[in-house]
Formats: C-alpha cells, structure tokens, sequence
C-alpha cells in the first residue's frame, strides 16, 4: 500500500512498481528498526531504572523520535526519487497515508476476520 501511494505520488517519474515496493520496504524497515532499536531501548530504560522525568522531557524525546522518522522518510524519499523539498514532503505524506491505510483499513480488517474465525 506504501508502495502504490508513493507511485501515485510520483506517477510522473516513470518508475516502474517493483522500484516504488523497494523503496517503500527500505522505508518500512527502518521504521521497524527504529522502533526496535531505539524506541523498545528507550522503553525498556525508562521502565528498569526507574528514571523520573517531567512530563514536559518525555513529551520533547517523543517529538523528538516522530522528528527523526518523518525526517529519515523526507530525506529518503528526496534521494530515492530526486526530487526537491516539495516532491520530498508530497512523498512523505504519500508514506504516512499508506502506513494509515494499511493499518486501519487492511491490517485491522484482517485481525477482526482471523479473531472472528478463531472464535
């Protein structure tokens, strides 16, 4: 789904499909690492040695987190596709709405009709 909002997105490359998935799958591979890596890191700290922090810090390190993915997804989208800061945006926009629709529309249809046969 990534895949096929970011080849809406830069229909007028001229790419073909496979080039948009493995941008898409580099994109979404770094999502899952980041928040393996670093967020279940930072999780696992905050939880086991019992750091208290203000609210206001723990807000400013999530925005922080969200700045450096949708920053790695500008960024990348700009090289992949070598495009300007506009182009760049437009396909981070076109990311975060496939990641959206992925996970509300296919992800969450798909775990409601597997829990409703198991049952």
């Amino acid at each position: 789904i990534i895949a096929l909002a970011l080849a809406l997105v830069y229909f007028r490359r001229r790419r073909w499909f496979v080039e948009h998935f493995v941008v898409a799958l580099h994109l979404f591979a770094f999502l899952l690492l980041f928040g393996q890596l670093v967020v279940a890191s930072l999780n696992w700290l905050v939880e086991h040695v019992r750091i208290d922090l203000p609210n206001a810090v723990g807000r400013a390190i999530g925005l922080a987190l969200l700045a450096t993915v949708l920053g790695y997804f500008t960024l990348a989208c700009r090289t992949a596709y070598r495009t300007g800061w506009a182009g760049a945006i437009c396909g981070l926009l076109a990311v975060v709405a496939g990641l959206l629709v992925a996970n509300v529309v296919v992800y969450r249809a798909l775990q409601f009709v597997v829990t409703l046969l198991l049952l």
